[in-house]
């Protein structure tokens, strides 16, 4: 409610004189505008208006404006330590509230049980202190401080060549870059608006065990992401081609290198090839895990037969896509569709480009994220890529680069794990965090957890999945499994 306080005293002259004035004022300037025939119409009411904004301003000067505001002595205003003093201020006019109290002072005084409802204003509050608040109702508000993350997520164990996945909530000052580096190099980077955004990171793994990498926002860093990447499996691989080139070539011994038992068969001619192995090459009967070979072999009886058990196939060497995809739909019960976007050759990367062409979006069909590549998911994996040759990459010394390719797309087409640990980063200490445990046939079983050994709870709609809450009573790496 607001009150004018101020008298007018009939016995004082002052009091007379400046109610003179007060009234004569806007009278007087109105006259003498009036008159002034040198002024514009515009020019006259520009004026007229300033000089009311004058008159008001005297007016509040002389009679003093106040208002009174009931404040609710039943309503606690409890603010984290995270808050600065200003905004505690603002929420308390904003609330009405006597006064605002810190945690410290809120624990030490034992005042939960002199309020009826009590708001909670940030993040920063202790469990000791929240156990005094037994009654009366709640209200969180949480504070969000300038340019910092909240609800950060990302994946805390996945194998090499997965795509490790970002998210999260700023409160950006400006419109700037959030970005997540790794040993000095920008993985993925995404803009943000002034305000309070979300934002999704992706990039592939391609070290082996525990990875750090740095999340910044703008050029400050904010946090670092925690995670274990299990190597991929070794596998048999089998290449089935007309005459092997240098690609193919490349491709079966940095696979034998990293102690996959490779088998490169030549067709001589209709129902004859050649075979040379790498680390002994596949055993007599033996179906491969993953089947590398062209589109001219496509109806091989061999990637037929291994495609039919469930093994992975993958197609590499296209030079007319729109023919190719034909015959890989036709032979292999596949929906690939790609229409052509340019003449020339697409530069995926340094030293690395693709055919022209891009891949239609289907149900059935996953994208490798980065690359030209598409798998269809059916009886078995069917991996199509668009990509030229990538030897190059070695050629130029970057190995690295060779490796993140090739780690990416056989991610993607390599066979089901035997089991698949997940976990949703960030775990923190004293807090329950959840891992999953997929694919063992095992109906109910244990989990290695540091040198705890815990039950996990099978699903009640699927026996080979299971998960257990475990409450981490120590910083920094825990040991899971057998490796993670």
């Amino acid at each position: 409610m607001i009150s004018f306080d101020f008298s007018f005293n009939a016995s004082d002259p002052l009091h007379w004189t400046l109610l003179v004035l007060q009234v004569a004022l806007p009278i007087l300037v109105g006259v003498l505008l009036w008159k002034n025939k040198t002024l514009t119409p515009g020019r006259k009411w520009l004026r007229l208006g300033l000089n009311m904004l004058l008159w008001l301003v005297l007016v509040g000067y002389l009679l003093q404006p106040s208002w009174t505001v009931t404040l609710d002595s039943r309503r606690a205003l409890l603010v984290g330590d995270d808050v600065p003093t200003a905004v505690a201020r603002q929420w308390q006019d904003s609330l009405g509230t006597r006064e605002w109290f810190g945690a410290a002072e809120f624990l030490k005084k034992k005042l939960a049980a002199q309020f009826d409802s009590i708001v909670l204003l940030g993040q920063d509050f202790s469990p000791a202190l929240l156990s005094q608040i037994t009654s009366g109702s709640v209200r969180w508000q949480p504070y969000f401080l300038q340019n910092q993350i909240q609800n950060l997520n990302w994946r805390g164990v996945l194998r090499q060549g997965e795509m490790q996945r970002v998210t999260g909530v700023v409160e950006a000052t400006e419109k700037q870059w959030v970005k997540v580096k790794f040993a000095g190099q920008t993985l993925d980077s995404t803009q943000v608006d002034r305000g309070q955004g979300a934002f999704a990171l992706t990039f592939p793994t391609f070290t082996e065990g525990r990875t750090a990498a740095t999340l910044f926002v703008g050029e400050d860093a904010k946090d670092t992401l925690r995670f274990y990447v299990r190597p991929l499996p070794t596998l048999t691989y089998q290449f089935i081609l007309d005459s092997p080139d240098f690609e193919s070539r490349t491709l079966a011994d940095w696979l034998g290198r990293k102690g996959n038992a490779v088998t490169v068969t030549t067709v001589v001619s209709k129902g004859i090839g050649q075979s040379t192995t790498i680390n002994g090459g596949l055993e007599k009967g033996q179906l491969p895990d993953v089947i590398i070979t062209d589109p001219g072999n496509a109806a091989n009886a061999s990637v037929k037969k291994a495609l039919a058990a469930g093994k992975s196939i993958l197609l590499i060497g296209l030079t007319q896509p729109d023919a190719n995809l034909a015959t890989i739909n036709r032979t292999l019960v596949t929906g690939f569709s790609a229409k052509k976007i340019s003449a020339e050759p697409l530069q995926v990367a340094p030293n690395l480009t693709a055919v022209p062409y891009k891949f239609t979006e289907s149900l059935p069909q996953l994208l490798v994220p980065g690359y030209p590549v598409a798998v269809w998911n059916g009886a078995g994996k069917v991996g199509v890529s668009l990509l030229n040759e990538t030897f190059p990459l070695k050629l130029s010394g970057d190995s690295v680069a060779y490796s993140n390719v090739w780690n990416a797309i056989l991610a993607q087409v390599q066979p089901p794990a035997d089991y698949i640990l997940t976990a949703a980063a960030p775990f923190f200490k004293s807090l329950a965090g959840t891992l999953s445990l997929n694919g063992s046939p095992e109906p109910s079983r244990q989990l290695l957890i540091g040198r705890d050994t815990v039950v996990l709870q099978s699903s009640p709609l699927n026996e080979s999945s299971a998960d257990v809450a475990y409450r981490f009573v120590q910083s920094g790496w825990v040991s899971v499994g057998d490796s993670a």
